[in-house]
């Protein structure tokens, strides 16, 4: 039985260079920490939650027709997962340009909700991935993904990208002992890693009361 939360994926095979998106979910560790719990919201969809789905549109909001594709095979594969994790259908006629001239490709991220209450997120072309994130929730304060668009090791760095809520100020990411400022606007986040060889620990999460969490991810997928 799924939980509430429930994050869906889907790797897409990039028409350049047949790149193949792989993504891990990042998990959070719970917490003893009164102040932590305190500036976490209550548990709401995510749409409620994304501000930026509100604000007028844009001409730079409407999906590339190359995001619009890759979100378009993410829902043609949903009504095979459980009805619990099926994301609704795309509103795509609401989608918004959270973030722009992201990493050494200079890509941009797309916010789309649906029907249910989610958020479907995916990138322009060069990162050929898409996901779909439910609700904020203690346990998933934020939605945080780690991805490779090649391999661990070799070609492009691995990437961290999610969404947040209103209530945080800044997103940091462990690499190697040392932390490093994502790209936070929109209630989204980004960063890329340096090398390619390297892989991320943590996410940590700063609100805007003050307040930190820190979320552990997994380990990088072992080559076969």
């Amino acid at each position: 039985m799924l939980k509430r939360h429930w994050k869906f994926w889907l790797g897409f095979s990039a028409a350049l260079g047949g790149i193949l998106a792989i993504a891990v979910v990042a998990l959070a560790r719970p917490s003893s920490s009164p102040t932590i719990r305190a500036a976490n919201a209550p548990s709401v969809p995510a749409a409620s939650a994304v501000g930026a789905l509100n604000r007028p549109a844009t001409a730079a909001d409407a999906l590339p027709p190359e995001a619009a594709a890759i979100a378009g095979a993410l829902l043609n594969g949903a009504p095979s997962a459980s009805s619990d994790a099926n994301p609704g259908s795309l509103t795509s006629s609401k989608s918004r340009r959270l973030l722009s001239g992201l990493g050494s490709r200079g890509v941009s991220l797309y916010a789309i909700p649906t029907s249910k209450g989610a958020v479907c997120t995916v990138f322009s072309v060069a990162y050929g991935s898409a996901g779909c994130f439910d609700r904020f929730t203690d346990e998933a304060p934020v939605s945080v993904d780690v991805r490779d668009v090649d391999q661990v090791g070799g070609g492009l760095p691995a990437i961290v990208d999610g969404l947040a809520p209103s209530n945080v100020k800044a997103i940091e990411v462990t690499v190697n002992g040392q932390r490093h400022s994502a790209t936070l606007a929109n209630n989204a986040f980004f960063y890329e890693l340096a090398p390619s060889s390297s892989w991320p620990q943590t996410v940590t999460i700063t609100y805007r009361n003050g307040a930190t969490r820190t979320l552990s991810l997994a380990a990088a997928p072992t080559a076969h």
